[in-house]
């Protein structure tokens, strides 16, 4: 009898390690790794790119490299949600997150610029326009902005980022809304065709995602385009 008694004490002290908890449940994985393991943070949790860059005022949109930057200390610089605030000479840094892809300069006195992320520029000169310049222009044209509408200012180029004549950029095959384009006057400006800067210029365009076709030889070629109201979209669109 004390034999068997230590044969059963023995099974039970066997049975009661068997649910130690070194063992997954029926069916679990042992392997697997809990559900808050860092490594299953999602993409869009990408650490943010420190980038540097500077706004300047365009004075005459036919010449969008002649951009001053002086005066454009305290503008707001947004990009992806985060924000920061220009030095006295312009310039800024940010830190951008990875995923955001387009750029907001905005303060009193200025109107809106939307320009999307270029990662192969280095200089970053983000251009803005002072709101009289703007309103001068679009009263000299017989242009006036309803709610809901916004402005493409499109750079049309080549091959090898040389500004290109002769070319016509419309929104959304609609002749709704109206095309102008670089000549020999800043205010005054051509409907036909872009000039030797190369500037198509857009305005009443309707807001949101909008698609500007560009005929310059041949079948016209398509761009998305953001459009933001009573704000200036400036895009390159190479041919």
């Amino acid at each position: 009898m004390v034999h068997m008694r230590g044969t059963w004490a023995l099974l039970f002290l066997l049975v009661a390690c068997s649910g130690s908890d070194d063992y997954p449940p029926e069916g679990g994985n042992r392997d697997a790794r809990p559900p808050d393991s860092p490594t299953d943070a999602p993409p869009d949790m990408a650490p943010p790119v420190t980038v540097t860059g500077t706004v300047c005022t365009v004075a005459d949109l036919r010449q969008l490299a002649d951009c001053a930057a002086s005066g454009t200390g305290g503008l707001t610089v947004s990009i992806g949600g985060v924000s920061t605030t220009t030095n006295a000479n312009g310039s800024f840094k940010i830190d951008k997150p990875a995923a955001a892809n387009e750029w907001k300069i905005s303060g009193t006195g200025f109107i809106t610029s939307i320009i999307p992320f270029d990662p192969d520029d280095d200089v970053r000169r983000l251009p803005v326009v002072v709101d009289t310049v703007y309103t001068g222009l679009l009263a000299s044209n017989a242009v006036t902005l309803a709610a809901g509408q916004g402005s493409v200012l499109a750079s049309v180029v080549d091959g090898g980022g040389a500004p290109l004549p002769d070319a016509t950029a419309v929104v959304n095959k609609s002749g709704a809304t109206k095309s102008f384009y670089d000549g020999a006057d800043k205010d005054m400006w051509d409907t036909d065709a872009t000039g030797s800067n190369g500037i198509a210029w857009l305005p009443n365009s309707p807001t949101g995602g909008q698609t500007v076709l560009v005929t310059t030889t041949g079948a016209p070629k398509s761009f998305a385009v953001n459009v933001v109201d009573q704000a200036i979209t400036f895009v390159t669109l190479p041919q």
